[in-house]
């Protein structure tokens, strides 16, 4: 095949580089799993439940992969190739979004609100972080309610408030990127963030290569952090995104306003 045909387009990001290999030998695996009909098929379809583990663990099912040639490539859970495009014209933040008439009386702050506040002084993008971390993170002096909603960050909250810390220096000197610069945000625990491991929902296990902490951050939380925002934690999810109720058996995870209600209720 000409080399040119193997270069990956210029359209995708992180597209895999072509690599010829010599495909592995395929040897079909001779199951032992047994025939029936007539009464017997009747007498196992009673036995099913009892049963279904068996045949289950005897068809290999519960194995993921079990090719040698597989055992180094890294496993994911979502497509890493993005398509690229135009992105311009952007949309831009103009009184409807940052002011919006249907708010009411919520108690929660929106952009507008703590860039204002940070203008003028009422309170700076560190004393907010040091205060949400307090109450979000597993490593603050004391539990809460809210810290069920977020990963554990394995000690990264350091990468916060170090960002915090220079928002609040930008702030002071006049120098603020903007309406986002200092805003707290959490970001799905199934997105790379620099310096934090991402556990897509599952139970963190120290000898599985996967859990490390992530060495760039993805692009959407990138862009977030280029305009000031201070990512303060990974939201919790359900187990590698196979359900919607963010009820897992390795975390727990409650309705904090009601903890006879699932957390989406």
């Amino acid at each position: 095949m000409p080399s040119e045909r193997l270069s990956p387009p210029a359209s995708f990001i992180s597209y895999p580089e072509p690599v010829e290999v010599t495909g592995p030998k395929y040897e079909p695996r001779q199951d032992a799993n047994p025939v029936l009909s007539g009464l017997p098929l009747a007498i196992g379809a009673s036995l099913s439940s009892m049963l279904s583990k068996l045949f289950y663990n005897n068809a290999g099912m519960h194995k993921i992969k079990d090719m040698p040639i597989l055992d180094d490539v890294p496993y994911t859970f979502h497509p890493l190739v993005i398509p690229t495009g135009p992105t311009s014209p952007m949309v831009e933040l103009g009184p409807a979004q940052l002011n919006p008439k249907n708010r009411g009386q919520t108690h929660h702050y929106t952009a507008s609100d703590y860039h204002a506040m940070y203008k003028s002084g009422q309170v700076t993008p560190l004393q907010v972080t040091e205060t949400l971390l307090s109450l979000t993170s597993k490593y603050s002096k004391q539990s809460t309610i809210y810290q069920d909603a977020w990963a554990d960050s394995h000690g990264a909250d350091h990468l916060a408030l170090e960002a915090a810390r220079e928002s609040t220096e930008r702030y002071a000197s006049g120098k603020s990127l903007g309406i986002l610069d200092g805003v707290p945000v959490g970001v799905k625990d199934d997105l790379a963030v620099k310096g934090y491991i991402s556990h897509d929902g599952m139970a963190y296990r120290k000898d599985v290569p996967y859990f490390k902490p992530a060495e760039e951050s993805v692009w959407p939380a990138k862009a977030l952090q280029q305009a000031g925002a201070i990512i303060i934690g990974k939201n919790r999810m359900h187990e590698i995104g196979s359900g919607k109720s963010t009820v897992s058996r390795n975390f727990h995870r409650v309705n904090a306003n009601n903890e006879c209600q699932i957390p989406m209720d």
